[in-house]
């Protein structure tokens, strides 16, 4: 019982963005996963320590939660904690600028998601895939893993996942010039994200919009 209710204070205390209360729940449940030998419970609160880790910039501490996961995983069948595992391996090569191996690990992830329908975490990691194969230059298969994020978005009706797929969509275009294209992606994100209320994304697209219709302006 304890450990069903501080699962779900650490997921109001994220959304709340409480990060020190947010630490000591993810520790108190950690060791309670522990006591009750509980490795799926463990592999969980695992993965949202790497995050915890990751947003406060302790990379170092962020590989040995990976690590001290992957090591339960080589035990049990748990195939969610794979893609989960395997995504902030993704995450963590990548801030190493360790592209081709984040890539790699991501990839591990999308399959695994494929093989077991989880449509969540496969249209989130293909934005992690597309961002890598925009990095190495791969325009195409970066555009590919986007709309592929999209049409799952649109299906489970995740409309964070759609308004970002749509602005990376957009962002390449942009990179491109192809200025009416990246405009379209760009409008269509910004619609999703005041419908849903994110105002941090809809400040980020109305920055790009401002910016191709300065370009535009200027050519004209």
């Amino acid at each position: 019982e304890r450990f069903r209710l501080l699962n779900m204070r650490e997921k109001v205390l994220t959304f709340l963005g409480r990060l020190d209360d947010r630490k000591k729940d993810l520790d108190e449940l950690l060791e309670l996963g522990y006591r009750t030998s509980d490795k799926k419970g463990i592999v969980s609160v695992l993965f949202s320590l790497s995050g915890y880790y990751q947003r406060s910039h302790e990379l170092d501490k962020m590989k040995k939660v990976i690590d001290e996961a992957n090591e339960i995983l080589k035990t049990i069948d748990f195939p969610f904690g794979q893609i989960n595992i395997n995504s902030s391996a993704g995450d963590w090569f990548y801030l190493q600028n360790k592209v081709v191996e984040a890539l790699e690990k991501w990839t591990i992830s999308e399959s695994e998601a494929e093989r077991i329908g989880d449509d969540i975490g496969l249209s989130a990691v293909l934005i992690s895939i597309g961002v890598a194969h925009k990095a190495l230059g791969n325009y195409e298969k970066a555009f590919e893993s986007y709309h592929k994020s999209v049409e799952i978005g649109r299906k489970i009706g995740n409309k964070k996942f759609e308004a970002i797929s749509l602005g990376n969509i957009g962002v390449l275009h942009h990179i491109r010039g192809e200025m009416d294209k990246a405009l379209e992606a760009y409008t269509q994100a910004l619609e999703i994200a005041k419908s849903i209320g994110s105002k941090q994304t809809q400040t980020l697209y109305l920055g790009n919009v401002a910016t191709i219709y300065k370009r535009k302006g200027e050519k004209d």
